[in-house]
């Protein structure tokens, strides 16, 4: 599937898509206020040998502005072994922002 237009992704290791379910729900620490929020996973995608996508819908529904998959959702879940800093680059805004603020960087 190809996917077009910017998106938000969140980055996780591979192994813990394989206790994930459609239906399930994700929780994610928002990058910006630093508050919990919560999503539902409404599709899962295997793209190759360990690497998937969950696309998460936010229960707030103004949050869901893709619909891509014949469904509306707000975020996609990256799920890999690749590492989450590459380059001094965070795939993670989470980590970053964690490596930021506490200076490991």
């Amino acid at each position: 599937m190809v996917h077009g237009g910017m998106k938000k992704m969140i980055h996780r290791p591979y192994e813990d898509i394989l206790t994930l379910h459609i239906g399930d729900e994700m929780a994610l620490l928002d990058e910006l206020n630093v508050e919990m929020k919560y999503y539902i996973i409404v599709y899962m995608e295997e793209l190759g040998p360990r690497t998937a996508f969950a696309y998460l819908q936010s229960y707030d529904d103004k949050e869901n502005t893709n619909n891509d998959i014949g469904m509306p959702y707000a975020k996609i879940a990256v799920f890999d072994d690749l590492p989450n800093e590459v380059n001094g680059i965070y795939r993670d805004p989470i980590i970053g922002q964690y490596g930021k603020y506490t200076g490991d960087k």
